[in-house]
């Protein structure tokens, strides 16, 4: 343990314990904003992979036919129970970098001596050597894993509501049947006919892949 100098440095309990804690406050902050980098990601690595495989969609009710439910974390547990782990090591980690000290001086035979009494922040090189070891690793991983390419097929679409309405517009032969409880691909399901462009959407049919050239809607 390592204490910094008494000179300009705030005294008492509630300076120093605001001092001690407000790391674990800006790695809370750091953290939501990791998480939802990979909720983006994954959201159109999911969204990515209806153009390569016929699968249901993913509702926050209870699911009907081949419909499934939404994650409870909103990200698949293979991911968000390492990311809640790394979290909890982070925060200790965080904890045992900066702390709060009490030291109370005690004379022999003689009662507590007030001035030699004093509440301070200690401080732990080794702890703060492996935050940083660790968020370096945090961001390497992160830039790997968001280099990966998506497969061609689809547009990207992330969390647009337009993009995804587009894609869920039903094709001439959907029009009037309902089939959000089927397992559904993205793909070509209109034709260009003439000068009228095609579409591409969400249908529990055969569907083929949109070519260079046509318009499709």
């Amino acid at each position: 343990m390592i204490g910094w100098p008494d000179d300009g440095v705030p005294s008492g309990l509630i300076a120093n314990a605001l001092i001690a804690n407000a790391p674990q406050i800006i790695l809370s902050f750091i953290y939501f904003t990791y998480n939802g980098l990979f909720t983006a990601m994954l959201l159109s690595r999911e969204w990515n992979d209806f153009s390569r495989e016929r699968k249901g969609i993913r509702v926050s009710g209870l699911p009907r036919g081949h419909q499934r439910s939404s994650y409870f974390l909103h990200l698949p547990y293979r991911y968000s129970f390492p990311l809640m782990a790394l979290s909890a090591l982070l925060h200790w980690l965080v904890s045992e970098s900066i702390f709060l000290v009490d030291v109370n001086g005690y004379p022999t035979a003689s009662p507590k001596d007030l001035d030699e009494s004093f509440i301070t922040c200690g401080y732990s090189p080794a702890a703060m050597l492996l935050v940083i070891i660790a968020g370096v690793l945090m961001i390497v991983y992160i830039l790997v894993f968001g280099s990966l390419r998506f497969k061609p097929g689809i547009p990207v679409a992330s969390s647009c509501s337009l993009a995804i309405a587009a894609a869920c517009h039903p094709g001439s032969k959907n029009r009037d049947v309902d089939i959000s409880e089927s397992k559904l691909q993205w793909g070509v399901i209109d034709l260009p006919v003439g000068d009228e462009s095609g579409h591409c959407g969400f249908s529990d049919d055969a569907v083929s892949v949109p070519v260079d050239g046509p318009l499709y809607a």
